[in-house]
C-alpha cells in the first residue's frame, strides 16, 4: 500500500510540475527566421507570390513530390491560394490563402491544416539590404491554443515549422 501511494504522489507531483512548466509557455506560436538573399526584392516577391513556382524551392515539395496541389485562377491577388494534398504524414493536407499584399515588401498568407479553419498565419517581409540584396524575414504566428495543447506544441511543433523554414 505504501508503494501505490508513493507511485500516486510522484504522478501528482509530475502532474503539478508539467502545470507549472505549461503556465509558463506561450499560449500561441510564433516563428520568425531570416536570411539575406543575392537578389532584388522584386525577383523574390514573384517568386513567393506565384504558387505554382514553389515546386522548385519549397521543402514540402522535396518531401513528397507526389503531393496534389490546387490551385486558384488568379495568382498574385488577394485572395489567391494554394491547396495541397498529401498521404505523406509530415506535409499532410492544407491550404494557404493571401490575405495582405504589399508589392515587393510583404505577402501574408491565411495558412489552415488539415481542413481544420485556423487564425494561423504566415508572412514573408522583403527588406532591401545592400547592392541587389534582400533581407527575407518569414513568420509564422499561431492561434491561441487550448492550455492543454501549449507545453506539446511549444516543444515539438516550433521546431517542426522552423525546419521547414
Amino acid at each position: 500500500m505504501k508503494i501505490l501511494k508513493r507511485i500516486i504522489s510522484i504522478l501528482l507531483i509530475f502532474i503539478a510540475l508539467l502545470a507549472i512548466v505549461t503556465l509558463f509557455t506561450p499560449s500561441s506560436l510564433q516563428v520568425e527566421e531570416s536570411i539575406v538573399i543575392d537578389a532584388p526584392p522584386k525577383m523574390i516577391y514573384k517568386e513567393i507570390l506565384d504558387f505554382k513556382s514553389w515546386a522548385n524551392w519549397s521543402m514540402w515539395h522535396q518531401i513528397d513530390s507526389n503531393m496534389k496541389n490546387f490551385y486558384s485562377d488568379s495568382m498574385g491577388v488577394v485572395g489567391a491560394f494554394n491547396r495541397w494534398e498529401s498521404d505523406h504524414q509530415q506535409v499532410g493536407n492544407g491550404k494557404q490563402t493571401i490575405t495582405e499584399l504589399e508589392e515587393n515588401s510583404l505577402i501574408k498568407t491565411k495558412m489552415e491544416f488539415g481542413g481544420q479553419e485556423s487564425n494561423d498565419y504566415s508572412a514573408w517581409y522583403l527588406t532591401p539590404e545592400g547592392e541587389g540584396k534582400t533581407r527575407v524575414k518569414w513568420t509564422f504566428e499561431g492561434s491561441k491554443m487550448p492550455f492543454t495543447m501549449r507545453l506539446i506544441s511549444y516543444l515539438f511543433i516550433k521546431d517542426m515549422i522552423q525546419d521547414a523554414y
